[in-house]
């Protein structure tokens, strides 16, 4: 009896994969598969709405709460050092562990600080506090990372990660909307937060338990004979690589202009519950785990690179739907935002991980790694302040205030619209003279078939 109900529950959570479920790395992926679900609900209840909303409750402004999704990407920013100090280790699973027992307490210390913080010094606290914690977990997704993708074949990775990933967003069709419930039921605001924090604190513990059940295993390093500059020197001399990444730092900035205000602008001026906020990240997590399954199918037949690149257009639709919402149309075009950034969040994910880790080499992956987190923390720091100084030039207009409700919000989403939709016309216009190329080439490498082409002409002039 117990040995079927295990049969079963193994077929359920691999979809019926027999390569998957027979695998000789199985309790590997059982406990990455625990370890993320654990994972997303800490980071749901200490993160997103909930986090911008605990800001906004302490006195946050606009621009520091826009900063709020941003630090996590900022803080690898730190990465550009930290990737050397990862060469040293060969394995990374103690590392992980310690590290995530020191995180995950201390950001959910930020609870504490209305009750031992004067009032006017409780921002400046909590942001310091954020990046503390922040730039800790930026190298432990470093060790993670490289951990991952060594612990998981790669004859099985793809497959893996697109399950791996619909029990992570399965996670955010629940909590969110359990978590919203409390803070809008709960008659004290500040202990709604208590609440979700208490509860975060056992996720986070739980993570380091999986963590611990997940082999360890030797991840080939660069040595001790590196320095900080190789962080730099090592990935510019990849072609390939430096494609990548900067492709992907223009993405970023013309998301990031506006994106990072997208909570704000709910919680703030439009004054939306916690319940309607989270049932949309509920609508978001469903569509995701259809999504998931149809890019990994998507990758398979044409390519990481071309799932990446098609889920820029997505965030572009996403981006036009935003300049859209109003007060008066809210709850239209919010639904419809959320439900194409499941698609936009998904390919992303599937699409840029899995590209990334096709094209980088093992030996110094740290390298590569840090170098792209370090540049895509640059660019969240200045894309925000870029978005930001735009959205005070035009709130300053006296038509936009007199004309258009919100005006300064809705146009800088319009402008991020924009940015992505010159981004993915020139990468599929890029991709269709490569093709166009690659097929010239192959017809001058292979003249035999220009030969065979042309016969049934000559026969026909005869």
């Amino acid at each position: 009896m117990g040995k079927s109900f295990k049969k079963r529950l193994s077929s359920w959570v691999y979809q019926n994969d027999l390569e998957l479920i027979n695998s000789p790395t199985r309790r590997n992926q059982d406990f990455f598969i625990i370890q993320v679900i654990l994972a997303n609900a800490f980071a749901i209840l200490t993160g997103g709405e909930f986090l911008s909303g605990f800001a906004i409750y302490l006195g946050a402004s606009d621009d520091l709460v826009g900063y709020i999704p941003l630090i996590g990407g900022i803080s690898g920013i730190s990465l550009i050092f930290f990737g050397v100090l990862m060469e040293r280790f060969t394995r990374r699973r103690k590392l992980v562990l310690v590290l995530n027992s020191i995180i995950k307490p201390l950001l959910v210390s930020i609870i504490l600080i209305p009750l031992l913080i004067p009032k006017p010094a409780q921002v400046l606290v909590l942001f310091i506090l954020l990046f503390a914690v922040y730039i800790l977990n930026a190298f432990l997704g470093l060790a993670v990372n490289s951990w991952f993708v060594k612990a998981i074949p790669i004859k099985l990775r793809g497959r893996y990660f697109s399950i791996r990933q619909i029990y992570a967003v399965l996670v955010m069709v629940l909590v969110p909307i359990i978590a919203g419930s409390i803070l809008d039921t709960t008659p004290n605001r500040y202990l709604g937060f208590v609440i979700l924090f208490t509860a975060a604190f056992v996720f986070g513990m739980g993570e380091t338990y999986a963590f611990s059940k997940v082999e360890d295993a030797e991840v080939e390093s660069m040595g001790k004979g590196t320095r900080v500059l190789d962080v730099i020197r090592v990935p510019v001399k990849n072609k390939e690589f430096m494609g990548y990444a900067i492709i992907n730092i223009v993405f970023h900035v013309a998301l990031y202009l506006s994106a990072s205000y997208t909570q704000v602008y709910m919680i703030r001026y439009l004054e939306l519950s916690y319940t309607f906020i989270t049932s949309m990240t509920m609508l978001n997590a469903v569509l995701q785990m259809f999504a998931y399954s149809q890019w990994g199918k998507i990758a398979d037949r044409y390519g990481n690179g071309f799932v990446m690149y098609a889920s820029y257009g997505f965030y572009a639709l996403q981006m036009v739907l935003w300049a859209l919402v109003t007060k008066g149309s809210m709850y239209v075009f919010i639904p419809l935002v959320y439900g194409i950034g499941s698609f936009a969040n998904s390919g992303f994910m599937v699409g840029s991980f899995n590209y990334r880790y096709d094209i980088l080499p093992e030996k110094g992956r740290s390298f590569y790694d840090a170098f792209y987190s370090a540049a895509i923390g640059i660019t969240l720091l200045i894309a925000p302040w870029i978005g930001g100084r735009i959205k005070g030039f035009i709130a300053g207009i006296p038509y936009v205030q007199d004309n258009i409700q919100l005006g300064e919000f809705r146009i800088i989403f319009a402008l991020s619209a924009l940015g992505l939709w010159a981004l993915f016309l020139y990468i599929v216009l890029r991709r269709r003279k490569q093709k166009l190329r690659d097929d010239r080439k192959s017809k001058e490498q292979n003249p035999k078939s220009r030969i065979k082409r042309a016969e049934p002409k000559e026969q026909k002039l005869k």
